[in-house]
C-alpha cells in the first residue's frame, strides 16, 4: 500500500492502483486458504466425501460463477450443452 501514495496522483489513479491492491490481497487471501486446506488434507481428520457430480451443470455453474472474469478477459467458450455463450 504504501507504493500507492509515495507520489501524488490523479483521483483515478488512486483509484486505479486500490483495486490492483485489492487483487494482489484476494489473491494472497486464496492462496493461504488453498495451504490451509491442503495441510488440512495433509492431516489425519480431513475425510474426503465423494459423490457423483454431473460434469456438465459443474461447467456450466462455473461459466455463470465466473462469467464477468471470463468476459472481461474475452475468452470465448461455446458448447452444445451449454445454453449461453460468452
Amino acid at each position: 500500500m504504501q507504493v500507492s501514495i509515495r507520489k501524488p496522483r490523479t483521483q483515478e489513479e488512486y483509484e486505479k492502483k486500490i483495486k490492483e491492491n485489492i487483487g494482489v490481497v484476494d489473491n494472497m487471501n486464496r492462496m493461504v486458504d488453498n495451504m490451509l486446506m491442503l495441510t488440512r488434507a495433509d492431516s489425519s481428520h480431513f475425510r474426503l466425501h465423494l459423490t457423483e457430480v454431473g460434469i456438465r451443470e459443474l461447467l456450466s455453474e462455473t461459466c455463470s460463477a465466473y462469467s464477468n472474469q471470463i468476459i472481461r478477459r474475452g475468452i470465448h467458450i461455446r458448447s452444445d450443452w451449454c445454453h449461453r455463450s460468452f
